[in-house]
């Protein structure tokens, strides 16, 4: 019984979603955009825990330094940010090699030839960014696919569904629960590999250093494939151009990855220096990415 009821919630979230995205991705391009936007700024007024997890993530690491309005303008736009991110994901079938530089343009491209041309496979250094799903897909669909790591939604009907999204350009979902395998397995073949390194995780799962000048816990899976693998690690943001109205893939120089003798110590400092990098990306555009995560606990 408590199956069939399971069940049926589970159907009764993903009928709505599913309707949404599809009107979404029917509209033309920018009104897709606008009602995307719209929707996040919904959300910033109804979706009450959330809203104060993102406020008080944004006191704990501006604190004084911003007034209140600015902080409030963060949180305010991290939300707009994730409904242009529904927006851009409902369009994934109808993007294409023939049109997606009129939607996202590349800045910093050497770095990534650069670094794949080593032939030791590649590790993107990522977050929950601006649009962090159509980073992977649009990658992809200019020819250069990926596989990725994500955690398993918990709706099985959504699941199936962001899968096929997120697939269609070519790249390849590995999941979370089997990601250190399914990644070294990719490496060792070449290919290039995404992790997102900006949520929390456990100390006995991972490392405690700062992210954002704050003491949390962080995975040490992309310093440990890459010490393992010798991969080259590659940051990697799509920002958000405002008065273009399209996102720039932006891609940084190699990140120099540290070798001290002791395993413990170049894992720990190496995600250390990873989380500075994206911690710089986020205090220049703090409105891209996801306040709304218990980053801190």
């Amino acid at each position: 019984m408590v199956t069939i009821f399971r069940k049926a919630f589970y159907l009764i979230v993903y009928v709505p979603f599913y309707a949404v995205l599809k009107l979404m991705g029917s509209l033309p391009r920018e009104t897709s955009l606008k009602v995307g936007e719209a929707i996040g700024r919904i959300g910033y007024y109804i979706v009450g825990g959330r809203r104060r997890i993102a406020r008080a993530n944004v006191n704990l690491i501006y604190g004084d330094s911003l007034p209140e309005k600015a902080k409030e303008k963060i949180v305010r736009e991290s939300f707009v940010t994730l409904g242009r991110l529904l927006a851009d994901f409902s369009f994934f079938p109808r993007f294409n090699k023939g049109n997606i530089g009129s939607h996202v343009e590349y800045s910093g491209f050497e770095n990534y030839s650069r670094a794949i041309e080593q032939d030791k496979g590649l590790i993107y250094l990522c977050g929950h960014f601006g649009s962090w799903e159509l980073m992977a897909f649009a990658h992809a669909v200019y020819g250069n696919p990926l596989c990725f790591v994500v955690r398993p939604a918990d709706n099985p009907y959504i699941e199936s569904l962001l899968l096929r999204y997120r697939e269609l350009s070519g790249n390849r979902v590995i999941s979370k629960w089997d990601a250190t395998k399914a990644s070294l397995v990719s490496l060792k073949k070449g290919e290039a590999i995404g992790i997102l390194l900006d949520q929390y995780v456990s100390a006995d799962r991972g490392v405690v250093v700062p992210f954002l000048g704050k003491e949390t816990g962080t995975s040490t899976i992309t310093a440990a494939l890459a010490l393992r693998t010798d991969a080259p690690v590659v940051p990697v943001f799509l920002l958000w151009d405002r008065t273009k109205r399209k996102h720039i893939l932006r891609f940084d120089p190699s990140v120099e990855i540290k070798r001290n003798g002791d395993s413990t110590i170049n894992i720990a400092e190496n995600t250390r220096r990873f989380n500075d990098i994206l911690g710089d990306a986020i205090r220049k555009d703090p409105s891209l990415w996801l306040w709304c995560h218990r980053r801190w606990r």
